[in-house]
């Protein structure tokens, strides 16, 4: 009976390691649009956003004001016209559920902005929402937490916190890299990411105990962070063929997990 018992406990464990493991599969294409000056469609993706107010996917190309911005529906035909640009050098971009609105942070100091939308969801202006030096660094890609109304980044092994007017929150959140809770306790921590993990972009899922994700790049797999206490909850294995990198091109949004390809300058849609 005893060895029943630990057969059985055995089995519980593996049951619920292998709950913390999921495979992803493909599920949508974004195709972003290309300037006709080639050096003027840029390579890396900030962000795909979800505005569900619109059913519309919004994104946009980092590095410079005059890169491609899109708009599609649902269903990812594009929408927004060839010639549509980000208008700020933007890095990061999110959908602000609190006012409903379109927000990026851009390069360096020039702050936080928000885009206005027309009619049909397109952006028309852009304008200035906070500015000043509102991020970890420079090229730092901001998210939203939605739970809380704040903007995050990662800076090195930590997550930070702004507020909506640029404010850095006294709250941070340590990350434990690729470390459960039940793990044995490391004798000494380096503050850095880790150089196999993507080191712009944490990504803001909602997902209970799982509200933080990075990209592994070397192992090819998204790790979601519990947000209380910076331990790996869930592993969400991608496809060998997956585009990876270690800056920028990774994102969530309408629950899918979004990787681009810089060459075919698409991003590619995981679930």
């Amino acid at each position: 009976m005893k060895n029943l018992g630990l057969v059985f406990c055995l089995l519980i464990m593996c049951l619920q390691l292998n709950a913390q493991t999921q495979k992803l599969r493909q599920v949508q294409i974004l195709q972003m649009s290309r300037s006709n000056n080639e050096q003027m469609s840029g390579i890396n993706g900030a962000a795909v956003v979800w505005n569900p107010q619109q059913k519309k996917y919004y994104s946009a190309m980092a590095g410079n004001a005059e890169f491609p911005f899109c708009v599609f529906d649902v269903e990812g035909k594009r929408l927004s016209a060839d010639s549509l640009e980000c208008n700020i050098d933007l890095r990061g971009l999110w959908f602000n559920s609190e006012n409903n609105t379109i927000q990026a942070n851009a390069f360096g100091i020039k702050g936080f902005f928000e885009y206005q939308l027309d009619d049909k969801g397109l952006p028309q202006l852009v304008s200035t929402h906070e500015t000043g030096m509102s991020q970890p660094n420079y090229q730092a890609a901001g998210n939203y937490d939605v739970a809380k109304a704040r903007i995050i980044f990662l800076d090195l092994d930590q997550v930070i916190y702004y507020d909506q007017k640029g404010n850095l929150q006294q709250e941070a959140l340590t990350i434990h890299w690729g470390r459960t809770k039940s793990d044995p306790p490391l004798e000494s921590l380096v503050a850095q990411t880790p150089q196999e993990y993507n080191n712009t972009t944490v990504i803001y899922t909602g997902i209970n105990g799982a509200e933080l994700g990075f990209l592994n790049v070397e192992k090819k797999q998204i790790e979601l962070y519990n947000q209380k206490d910076g331990f790996l909850s869930k592993v969400l294995i991608l496809p060998r063929a997956t585009p990876v990198k270690l800056n920028y091109n990774f994102s969530f949004a309408n629950n899918i997990y979004w990787l681009f390809n810089s060459e075919k300058t698409q991003w590619f849609g995981y679930r």
